[in-house]
């Protein structure tokens, strides 16, 4: 599917700033898009990137709202059902996020690579290295830009004394690592 120009261009922009660190400013960008493209499919596009931005912020109910605003709107949409399932992780709703995961598996999507991460977050928690490992790299395998795959690997023990770093205004990658620290499963 073409985008039309302008809405490539709000999105471009969005991602221009959050590739800079202005997380704000890229939700903003998003927002201000909103108004115009609402009862559009695209509208769905724009509710998950606005999701996507805030779990960088660790505003984890804010995201949820998008994301199923996004699902609502397009059901087709599987994608947002990781997202979800991200953002439940994060909150400590597992059996919400099993069973996002689970739907997700009902759809067969094509895009399997957070599906893969969110899965192995599970098993990293619950202290199956192994089977953490093979889903990790098998979401590597698919997309070698998946967020926070390098952070689950090196606490599961593939990867030795690299420095992995993400920008300081990235608390969803704090969160992250203050939970994995925290985990009685990992010491």
């Amino acid at each position: 599917m073409q985008l039309p120009e302008e809405v490539m261009l709000t999105f471009t922009e969005a991602e221009k700033l959050f590739a800079e660190g202005d997380i704000d400013g890229a939700i903003n960008r998003i927002d201000a898009s909103l108004p115009s493209l609402e009862g559009d499919i695209l509208e769905a596009d724009a509710l998950n990137n606005k999701g996507y931005y805030l779990l960088h912020q660790a505003k984890w109910q804010e995201a949820i709202h998008s994301f199923e605003k996004a699902f609502m709107i397009d059901p087709s949409f599987h994608a947002v059902l990781n997202h979800l399932a991200w953002a439940a992780l994060m909150i400590g709703n597992w059996e919400g996020a099993e069973a996002l995961m689970n739907l997700f598996e009902t759809k067969q999507a094509d895009y399997q690579a957070l599906h893969l991460r969110n899965q192995a977050l599970i098993h990293t928690m619950e202290g199956n290295k192994f089977e953490a490992i093979e889903l990790l790299q098998s979401a590597k395998e698919e997309d070698p830009y998946m967020a926070y795959v390098d952070l689950l690997l090196q606490v599961n023990g593939e990867l030795q004394g690299e420095e992995i770093v993400y920008p300081a205004s990235d608390l969803q990658f704090k969160h992250l690592n203050s939970i994995l620290n925290s985990s009685d499963h990992l010491k």
